[in-house]
């Protein structure tokens, strides 16, 4: 009995010199992220998926490496991930400028006075050193918080999460 080789995102592939997860497969060609972080394309016909558990993938199928980039390069993705962070503080950790509740979300305690005041000032008015403060303090949310407003600034479509990032980008572009 002969068996199609049916590729699922998500799940962990090889092909002998190649293993990680796969994130998509477009025109016969796959993007396999490394467990260093990196991403490869390959010939989709070469992969065969490898034992293990699914792999959470992320929205808009992103690595940690490409959030990296955008952190390092864009000073624009830069004020919209300080913003939504400073968002997903409770009100009063938004209030105090410092966080209270170990709810994962938001900032950690060590950046929360950094990071709400980055949010809270204009982007216009943003220096250069805001930006390396912005870049220290995001470097740490770089594989976490920061996929969907990531997939956003690299046009992947990610459904719901868009909407959402979307709609809090713009509450507080409107407060500024």
């Amino acid at each position: 009995m002969i068996t199609e080789n049916i590729l699922v995102a998500g799940r962990k592939v090889t092909n002998g010199w190649t293993k990680g997860t796969l994130l998509s497969v477009e025109a016969g060609v796959a993007r396999v992220a490394l467990t260093d972080g990196t991403v490869r394309e390959v010939e989709a016909a070469t992969l065969r998926h490898s034992r293990g558990r699914p792999a959470k993938v992320n929205p808009g199928a992103l690595v940690r490496s490409e959030v990296d980039a955008l952190v390092a390069t864009s000073e624009g993705f830069c004020q919209d991930a300080i913003a939504l962070l400073f968002a997903r503080q409770t009100s009063d950790e938004q209030i105090s400028k410092h966080t209270v509740w170990d709810n994962d979300l938001g900032y950690r305690a060590d950046h929360a006075l950094r990071g709400s005041r980055l949010a809270l000032k204009s982007p216009c008015g943003w220096t250069g050193e805001d930006f390396a403060t912005a870049r220290e303090v995001l470097s740490r949310y770089s594989g976490t918080q920061l996929f969907e407003v990531a997939a956003l600034h690299l046009g992947r479509s990610t459904g719901e999460a868009d909407t959402l990032v979307a709609g809090v980008l713009a509450d507080l572009a409107s407060m500024a």
